[in-house]
């Protein structure tokens, strides 16, 4: 009798709903407490946090220790829901420019506040902001308006540099918290309640959690009142993630919860700058060309400006094959934001879908004897440095990426495999590096993917040239072609061209558009490391019919081949290697060599970290340690050797 009414006891007290009702209420009171205190709030201009709040402005720059932005004709910078109060606005900027100083207008909230001259230096100004002005939210945007100027190459319409904009309260006044931050607050506070709750069984430790939650809120709104709201939707993602999973924490074992937390930091952290870089206004790269290319023809215009691509072949003109301008001619009658928009969106979906299928799909020849290469392979997506270069430049890499995963997928079902070869096709007419798996089907005499692939190639050529005229096309193939196999040092170019060109190409001849004739011997060690690499894969891996798990490594050790051989390979092309790193994460699921799996993991981080500015400092700029710069090919040998080992392996066995 006594244990059924301890037990009775304990069963109510977990159910009852006081506890989280006092929660609740702590969280309102104290909140509201918490956005009546005023601190400086400050936005350093082209620090990795500040996507958020800027509108306008282009890529974070370096100056010494400074860190800036470029705007362009009106550059934006929000600060949201800081209190309805007088404020001052400070900021450091400058009016840097070939014609001396630049016309600036100021405005705040909509209300241009001064209309002044800013010379070249770095300088300080304010302004004064009343409580009016700031509004009843305290919502405070100030827009710098300039005429811009363009320095060629580079084709950005530059306005002012800006360092960093800073406000400061100047007087108090009731401050009314914005309803739907105060909402999202307490709904996080509610579901870490509900977790800890479902996972400890233990009022008192849900309680003491969440009321900790509460004191890292106040603390939030108190000292980083711009970024609460902001970041508000990812802290809700987070705890909806980790209560829906806390129902199986006591049937999981350790480590799935601790790959679980990994993803879902990682998707919340993706999350968080897909919409910062949504935020701060897309600012298109090489979409903008391809945009430019469609919409020239759309319009009736000439597709290729051949002087630009063959005087600079590196350049931001139009250099691909007609069919991508094609399929995108249709879509040039709207604005090119919103096509952009479109075009990352459509990307991040095939980006989900691909995840699936390399998570879920591609493990059925290697029969898995745990989920954890599932939750791995989604970690490494979610964190691949070249899939974020390909997203934020509005290039092909991800649809390639799906594409290939797809035709692998397809090239299992005998019955589908002209379409594997079709859709192979299709991506080869968007960028041509795709073709390289031609060989490998070739090799394999996969005679009926094959006749897909060449069936709709011819198809997708002889529509090129109905549409964009066949001299068009001729002049595509023998002049813009042609030259594309020049040294490009820029370190980007992550290829065996790279690696040389800045063996021979001084520093001081470097830009992200030098192309520069090879030396002769240069040229001839090109030929020579792309024979090396193409015949040891023969030899090793692609020697005789194979099958199953042997036939994906074959097919997915192309993906490293295309990055070393290719004369250009930038890093976004490195998007594909996530077919070979599903791969071999499989196979260490059913052989754990930790020698192996050490090898994967440095080939990840020298691929996944970083972009070409990571490695333009002084000290690697010159001499031998110059060759750093091609630290992601080092990588992309790692992963190229790996899958020749473990297809070695597998031949053995």
């Amino acid at each position: 009798m006594t244990t059924h009414a301890r037990l009775s006891g304990t069963e109510n007290e977990s159910t009852s709903p006081r506890p989280l009702i006092w929660l609740i209420l702590l969280a309102l009171v104290l909140l509201v407490l918490a956005y009546q205190v005023a601190l400086p709030q400050r936005i350093d201009i082209g620090a990795l946090e500040d996507n958020p709040f800027v509108h306008g402005f282009y890529f974070a720059e370096n100056a010494g220790a400074t860190t800036f932005r470029w705007s362009g004709p009106t550059g934006q910078v929000s600060f949201n829901a800081v209190g309805g109060r007088p404020w001052r606005l400070r900021l450091r900027a400058s009016g840097l420019r070939p014609a001396g100083p630049a016309p600036v207008d100021v405005a705040i909230n909509g209300q241009i506040v001064s209309t002044e001259t800013w010379g070249g230096d770095m300088a300080e100004r304010e302004y004064a902001i009343s409580r009016d002005q700031a509004g009843l939210l305290g919502n405070v945007e100030l827009a710098l308006t300039t005429a811009p100027f363009v320095v060629p190459p580079d084709q950005r319409q530059l306005g002012l540099q800006v360092d960093w904009v800073e406000l400061q309260p100047t007087g108090w006044a009731l401050n009314v918290p914005p309803w739907i931050v105060l909402a999202g607050l307490l709904a996080a506070v509610i579901l870490c309640y509900l977790t800890v709750l479902r996972v400890t069984r233990s009022m008192r430790w849900a309680f003491g959690v969440g009321a900790l939650l509460i004191c890292l809120c106040v603390v939030g709104v108190v000292w980083f009142r711009v970024q609460v709201a902001v970041y508000l939707p990812w802290l809700l993602l987070g705890w909806v993630l980790l209560w829906a999973f806390s129902g199986r924490v006591r049937s999981a074992k350790w480590w799935e919860w601790l790959l679980f937390a990994g993803l879902a930091l990682s998707a919340v952290r993706f999350q968080a700058r897909v919409l910062d870089f949504l935020h701060g206004g897309a600012p298109m790269a090489d979409f903008l060309v391809y945009f430019d290319a469609a919409k020239s023809l759309r319009l009736g215009g000439p597709l290729y400006d051949f002087a630009a691509a063959v005087g600079m072949p590196n350049g931001p003109v139009f250099k691909y094959p007609p069919f991508y301008a094609i399929v995108l001619a249709p879509f040039a009658m709207y604005p090119v934001q919103s096509v952009f928009t479109g075009w990352l969106l459509l990307n991040l979906a095939l980006l989900g879908a691909t995840g699936y299928l390399l998570a879920f799909r591609l493990w059925r020849p290697f029969a898995p004897t745990s989920v954890a290469p599932a939750y791995l392979i989604g970690i490494g997506i979610l964190n691949f440095g070249p899939v974020w270069e390909s997203l934020i430049r509005g290039q092909m890499d991800v649809v390639i990426l799906t594409a290939a995963v797809v035709t692998l997928l397809l090239a299992q079902a005998r019955r589908a495999e002209p379409v594997a070869g079709a859709l192979l096709a299709l991506v080869t007419m968007l960028k041509l590096y795709p073709g390289l798996l031609a060989v490998y089907l070739l090799v394999q005499r996969r005679w009926r993917i094959l006749a897909g692939f060449v069936a709709t190639s011819l198809a997708l050529i002889v529509l090129s040239g109905l549409v964009v005229g066949w001299t068009t096309l001729w002049r595509y193939v023998t002049e813009i072609l042609a030259v594309q196999t020049a040294a490009v040092p820029w370190p980007e170019n992550q290829s065996f061209d790279g690696l040389l060109s800045r063996l021979v190409i001084p520093a001081a001849q470097t830009d992200w558009y030098t192309t520069i004739p090879f030396p002769t011997w240069t040229k001839l060690t090109l030929y020579a490391l792309d024979l090396i690499v193409l015949g040891v894969t023969y030899l090793v891996l692609w020697r005789g019919r194979s099958t199953g798990r042997r036939f994906i490594l074959g097919y997915a050790v192309v993906m490293p081949l295309i990055v070393l051989m290719w004369p250009t390979a930038w890093i976004h092309y490195q998007t594909l290697l996530l077919l070979p790193f599903a791969a071999l994460v499989f196979l260490q699921a059913e052989h754990r060599s930790w020698a192996t799996i050490g090898l994967i993991l440095v080939s990840f981080l020298l691929i996944a970290v970083g972009n070409e500015y990571t490695v333009l400092t002084p000290p690697l700029s010159s001499g031998w340690p110059r060759l750093l710069q091609s630290y992601k090919l080092y990588g992309d040998l790692i992963v190229w050797a790996l899958l020749l080992w473990s297809g070695r392996r597998l031949a053995q066995e």
